[in-house]
């Protein structure tokens, strides 16, 4: 899988530590996208693979009830083209 968060607002400096923290508490194989929004447009940042997850519905809910609407995540099946917008 490919777990993508999408920064939909920018966060503080002590936001994206937690964040941080959050994604080493479940250390896996799975790739994390970062995507966020310049002035050019949508860029996407493959995080180190230091940062990769097990992306299960756990580590979905816990960010999403950390970080409410200020972010978006997708869970994409490499063997499957469809995505899951979590």
């Amino acid at each position: 899988n490919i777990f993508t968060i999408e920064l939909k607002e920018e966060l503080k400096y002590e936001e994206l530590f937690l964040m941080k923290n959050i994604l080493c508490e479940y250390k896996g194989s799975d790739p994390v996208m970062i995507k966020m929004a310049d002035d050019t447009g949508d860029v996407k940042v493959l995080s180190a693979s230091m940062f990769w997850v097990d992306s299960k519905n756990e580590l979905s809910n816990k960010l999403e009830k950390q970080f409410g609407d200020k972010i978006s995540i997708t869970i994409k099946s490499l063997d499957n083209a469809e995505a899951l917008t979590v």
